[in-house]
């Protein structure tokens, strides 16, 4: 089935960069000059195909990605720059993969490179049935020199005497116009009926039954429900859910919101296309059950609330822009989780400064030399100094702001996440009168109101979406141990134990990569602002490490809390040693209500079970890397063979004739030496030769025989210091290919096992033979031209000695 699909959207300085946006969508390396970064994504399994089409007259470097996006990035300089428009094209899977190419081309260089934009394409075909193209758009046209032209311009408006006329504010007033059409609305509209008629022209052409429309089903004269697109998450999720149902033999539940939404409107288009009439028996089922929608709308008419919690609810709402129910509320939230995270970021930005100038002060009164590696000049030690203490008040001033910003829309989240609660509560208890006091009777102060009010929240849905109520409500029955305050405090800290023992790991690599650059720029390429900057970083990065490791202390005191809760009469330090993991099942026992009053017999269970399960784990890993072992040995015989056969036959007699000579096989050690023992044996008989030729004159004495037979020997002696250094370059070659190899291994036998790595590593014995022969290819390549290189410096220097001794023969006696 044929589906039309275009998207557009802008990229903004302010949350994307260029250059790693075009570095991921094509598959390359490409540096970053606006954070010095090298911008590197994950190898795909089928290699993008990636191109640059330009318009007449840009210049050479447009055709060049990363010099592209990087001179896009110099020239954006505003916080609210855009820097590209991507568009992102489902490519018919009707066509074959060159006619997509040629329809993808014509479409692009008519709607956006004849029109003077720079187009960055690159098509992805990680999978078969989903073959689709992104387009990065330049938003500058390009003059006629070559360099980015604008993309608007001010007028300004003037008198009969040729005067500005002001505005109210006493400013001149102006009008701005667009010096190109590339923004306007109507383009979309256009950009996208061209490629459904360009699509249908190569359906037509190629005589394939299909057709697709950029007109939705309405203006089609369909009468259909058009579906919810899932998130990229949401649609893998239910992906791995219906496989695992398919494999087990289920039948397959959609877990999202919109997945199930979906599943309801593809049974609603087939009741339309069954008999239309069954849409008129669900408006009469609804309408026999309107009377308890119209109390739970009471309930939830926000006009009973304070003006405060009525002010949060709207504010919400505004930022969310939809109605506010418990499901927005709780994203919200989730959403101001990431404020926070930025809020954070300024304020260790504003801690590194404070620190950073500190330690300049204490440094520069102990030894004015030691600021050189802050990047600070003790001739401007003050100038300096008040310069960086201007851009930590500004830093300073930056985050106050966003601090009380954010104070302000968490404190209004919270009020609106807790009244929708309320809501969810009271509507629950209209609909479930009898389970909800049950429910609160039995859990009482105990309660997991979180976990509680979700599914609540279900029910409530449920009821809205199609007017059922249900006996019996199985998450509610008192063996559920998510039910219980404990379990939710328990998740609560293991879940932020593991965050942090995460975000720990992160922070402490990047240490570590902040002081090898620190290093790198303070002994190699010393640069003051540079050097300055690379120490700020460091010390932000330090302080959330160190606020990181008060944290999981703060957290493992926590853990013992809970534990201590359980077991009251045990020594706190006995529940202190005891390993994290150990504490998380004691609470879990204690949940599950197999544990005892017993905290030594508890714990030692508990330890030995997660000893067998390290074993086990331990076990299982040393499986796989032992198959992993095998299959590389398997892959390295082969490659070992493919090393053979990249020499030349002058290289392989050469290595023949050292094994002869050596008696041995031949490396790079034992050559060289043998060829050190050659020139000292050159050297006797070069010595020897020189004393009989000294005899000569006398004929009586002047063994004629021996002089002949080193003189022999001599020749001998070349001709084996020939074949030996032939056999070096070859050695170099098989040296440094055997490096690359090991490397290869080196990194393969690295990576973490996983589950299903066995069947992996099996199946990409083929990739690495591939990778392995490429590898040895591009060995051989530079072992070669480094020989070459050698070969005519060498040439270079017996030239330079050659004329440099005519010279001298041409200079007269003095």
């Amino acid at each position: 089935m044929s589906l039309f699909y275009l998207n557009v959207r802008i990229l903004n300085r302010s949350k994307q960069s260029a250059v790693a946006a075009a570095a991921y969508r094509s598959g390359e390396k490409l540096y970053s000059e606006r954070d010095m970064e090298t911008k590197n994504y994950r190898t795909r399994e089928v290699p993008p195909e990636s191109f640059i089409m330009a318009p007449d007259g840009a210049p050479e470097w447009a055709n060049d990605r990363e010099k592209l996006w990087n001179e896009v990035e110099k020239k954006e300089k505003h916080i609210r720059s855009q820097l590209a428009r991507e568009i992102k094209i489902a490519l018919p899977i009707e066509l074959s993969d060159d006619l997509q190419r040629k329809l993808l081309t014509g479409y692009v260089q008519k709607n956006f490179v004849d029109r003077g934009m720079v187009a960055d394409v690159s098509i992805h075909r990680d999978k078969k049935n989903n073959p689709h193209a992104h387009i990065m758009l330049t938003m500058r046209p390009f003059l006629e020199n070559g360099q980015w032209g604008n993309k608007k311009k001010k007028v300004y408006d003037r008198d009969k005497n040729g005067n500005y006329i002001l505005d109210k504010k006493g400013k001149p007033r102006y009008k701005t116009y667009f010096l190109t059409d590339w923004d306007k609305k109507d383009n979309v509209l256009i950009w996208r009926k061209d490629w459904a008629n360009a699509v249908n022209r190569y359906y037509e052409r190629e005589g394939v039954n299909e057709y697709i429309s950029e007109k939705s089903y309405k203006e089609q004269g369909l009468d259909k429900f058009p579906k919810h697109r899932l998130t990229l998450e949401d649609y893998r999720l239910e992906k791995k859910l219906e496989e695992k149902a398919k494999r087990e033999g289920d039948k397959f539940t959609p877990n999202s919101y919109f997945a199930q939404l979906n599943q309801k409107i593809d049974l609603l288009n087939k009741a339309i296309e069954l008999r239309k009439q069954k849409v008129v028996e669900l408006a009469e089922y609804k309408k026999a059950v309107q009377k308890d929608h119209d109390e739970l709308n009471k309930i939830r008419n926000i006009s009973s609330l304070s003006s405060e919690d009525q002010d949060a609810v709207r504010a919400v709402g505004q930022h969310m822009k939809q109605f506010v129910d418990l499901e927005t509320a709780e994203k919200n939230m989730e959403n101001m989780r990431h404020f926070k995270i930025n809020v954070e970021k300024k304020y260790y930005a504003a801690i590194g400064l404070d620190n950073f100038l500190a330690r300049v002060k204490k440094d520069y009164v102990k030894n004015p030399q030691l600021i050189k590696g802050y990047g600070f000049d003790p001739a401007n030690y003050e100038s300096d100094r008040k310069t960086t203490q201007r851009e930590k008040d500004q830093v300073i001033d930056d985050y106050l702001k966003l601090k009380n910003s954010f104070d302000h829309e968490w404190k209004q989240g919270e009020k609106a996440l807790e009244v929708q609660k309320q809501f969810t509560e009271k509507e629950f208890a209209y609909l479930y009168p009898e389970i909800n006091n049950k429910l609160s009777m039995t859990f009482s102060d105990n309660l997991n109101r979180d976990y509680a009010v979700k599914i609540k929240a279900d029910y409530v849905k449920q009821f809205r979406e199609n007017g059922t109520l249900v006996s019996e409500i199985p998450e509610f029955k008192p063996g559920n141990q998510k039910l219980l305050k404990e379990y939710a405090d328990l998740g609560n800290i293991k879940q932020r134990l593991q965050q942090n023992r995460a975000d720990l790991t992160v922070l402490k690599r990047t240490i570590n990569k902040r002081m090898n650059e620190y290093s790198d720029l303070v002994k190699n390429h010393y640069d003051k602002e540079k050097v300055k900057r690379s120490s700020i970083s460091y010390l932000t990065v330090y302080n959330q490490f160190a606020d990181k490791k008060k944290e999981r202390a703060d957290l493992n005191n926590a853990m013992n809390r809970l534990v201590t809760s359980i077991y009251p009469r045990e020594d706190q330090i006995a529940v202190n040693d005891l390993p994290v993991n150990d504490k998380f099942d004691l609470v879990q026992m204690h949940l599950d209500g197999t544990g005892s009053d017993d905290f030594r017999g508890d714990s030692e269970v508990v330890h030995a079970l997660n000893e067998k399960k390290n074993a086990d784990h331990k076990a299982k890993i040393q499986h796989v890397r032992n198959q992993k072992a095998a299959d590389w040995k398997a892959v390295r015989s082969s490659l070992n063979q493919a090393v053979y056969q990249q020499f030349s036959g002058q290289e392989r007699q050469s290595l023949i004739d050292a094994e002869k000579i050596l008696g041995e096989r031949p490396t790079l050690e034992n050559v060289q030496q043998r060829l050190q023992d050659a020139d000292r044996r050159f050297e006797e008989i070069s010595r020897k030769q020189h004393e009989l030729n000294n005899s000569r004159h006398d004929f009586d004495n002047f063994n004629h025989h021996e002089f002949v037979v080193l003189k022999d020997q001599k020749g001998e002696i070349i001709t084996e210091k020939k074949k030996l250094n032939t056999a070096i370059e070859a050695l170099g070659k098989l040296k440094l290919a055997n490096d690359r190899l090991d490397q290869m291994e080196k990194q393969y036998m690295a990576e973490k096992p996983s589950q299903g790595a066995q069947e992996k590593s099996q199946a990409s014995g083929k990739g690495f033979i591939e990778q392995g022969l490429k590898a040895i290819n591009d060995a051989f390549m530079a072992a070669q031209n480094e020989q070459d290189k050698n070969k005519r410096k060498k040439k270079r220097n017996r030239s330079e000695i050659k004329y440099r001794g005519k010279d001298n023969q041409d200079q007269p006696d003095r």
